[in-house]
């Protein structure tokens, strides 16, 4: 593996973070929490059945079931995700085992997926699990050591996750559509 330089990729990444995320046990009380906080007023909630990918540090890979309950909000210009693992087992599981609720990720929404998780991979933050949710794509970096939290890469190429969110700004840019 290469060296770790998380400069290089937060440099790649900083414009277009969208989002910040937290895994609870509540899903209602961190509502309630964020809308006091950060003024999340309005909410767009389901539940995750979908399979994810653990990969591991040897480049295998195994297929398990993460269900999350979700809630998607706003605060400012911000993107809120509050995840409530349900059944399964996966990062956000181990989140709670280890640190409790809490800061889980941020969130970057990106056209150039694959370009950047490569670069990750080759500025030594492998993804450390992945999914897919109709056409978008996303995985965790393996940031928590220097960061606090997982850096995500978000691919959504038909807008899905901001259709979600009807009163969303779509005007911010997305990384790897400048001109």
């Amino acid at each position: 593996m290469s060296t770790r330089d998380l400069g290089a990729i937060m440099g790649r990444l900083g414009p277009y973070l969208c989002q910040q995320a937290y895994v609870v046990t509540d899903l209602q009380a961190a509502k309630e929490s964020m809308r006091t906080s950060f003024g999340c007023t309005r909410y767009f909630e389901f539940e995750s059945t979908s399979p994810w990918e653990i990969n591991n540090s040897d480049g295998s890979s195994r297929t398990v079931q993460c269900d999350l309950g979700l809630a998607f909000g706003r605060s400012g210009n911000m993107m809120i995700e509050l995840m409530q693992p349900l059944r399964g087992e996966g990062v956000h599981f181990d989140h709670l085992a280890r640190r409790g609720p809490g800061a889980h990720h941020h969130g970057y929404f990106v056209d150039d997926y694959d370009d950047l998780r490569d670069f990750a991979i080759e500025n030594g933050y492998p993804p450390v699990m992945s999914g897919v949710m109709s056409s978008s794509r996303f995985c965790y970096l393996d940031t928590v050591d220097e960061v606090g939290v997982y850096l995500e890469l978000v691919h959504d190429p038909d807008g899905m996750v901001m259709k979600m969110m009807p009163w969303w700004d779509d005007r911010r840019p997305i990384a790897g559509t400048e001109t």
